[in-house]
C-alpha cells in the first residue's frame, strides 16, 4: 500500500491482514513470519481439496524461504487417529479444540504469499515441532 492509498474498512483480522499484506513489504512483516515450522493456519477446503468442510487447520512443515516460493504444509484432522502422524493435543494452540492428527505423509505445497488469504490459528508446543522434525529428518543408525 502506497502513502496515497487509504485502506477501506475492515471488521476482521482476515481481512486485515489481507490489506495489510498486499505488498512485498506487508507480506514480510505480516504473513512470512508465521510461516515457521510448527505454525498452524486454517486453510479452506476448496483451496486443498481436503475434506468437505469449510476448511482444516494446517501446519507448516516446509518453512518459509525467500529462495524458494512454495511453503509446505500437512493437514490436521481429528478423524482417523490410527494413521501415521503426530497426534496434537486439543487446545493448542487455542482454536484447535478436539485432539488430532498431522498426516505428515499428506504435506503439500502452496505458495507463500497465499497465506495472506488464510488465518493464523498460532504454533504447535515445542516438543510437537520436534516430533514433526524427527519425521522428516529421522537420526541414522548412529543417532546423527
Amino acid at each position: 500500500m502506497t502513502t496515497l492509498q487509504t485502506p477501506g474498512r475492515t471488521n476482521n483480522l482476515k481481512n486485515l491482514r489481507k490489506l495489510l499484506a498486499e505488498d512485498e513489504d506487508g507480506l514480510k512483516t505480516f504473513v512470512y513470519p508465521n510461516l515457521r515450522l510448527g505454525d498452524v493456519w486454517w486453510i479452506p477446503d476448496a483451496v486443498t481439496k481436503f475434506g468437505n468442510r469449510d476448511h482444516h487447520p494446517w501446519i507448516v512443515v516446509g518453512p518459509y524461504s525467500p529462495k524458494r516460493p512454495n511453503v509446505f504444509a500437512a493437514p490436521r484432522t481429528t478423524k482417523n487417529l490410527k494413521k501415521k502422524g503426530v497426534i496434537t493435543p486439543a487446545g493448542n494452540p487455542p482454536g484447535l479444540n478436539e485432539e488430532g492428527i498431522v498426516l505428515l505423509n499428506f504435506k503439500r505445497p502452496f505458495l507463500a504469499r497465499d497465506f495472506r488469504n488464510f488465518d493464523y490459528i498460532g504454533r504447535l508446543p515445542e516438543d510437537i515441532i520436534k516430533e514433526i522434525l524427527k519425521f522428516y529428518r529421522p537420526e541414522g543408525p548412529d543417532g546423527k
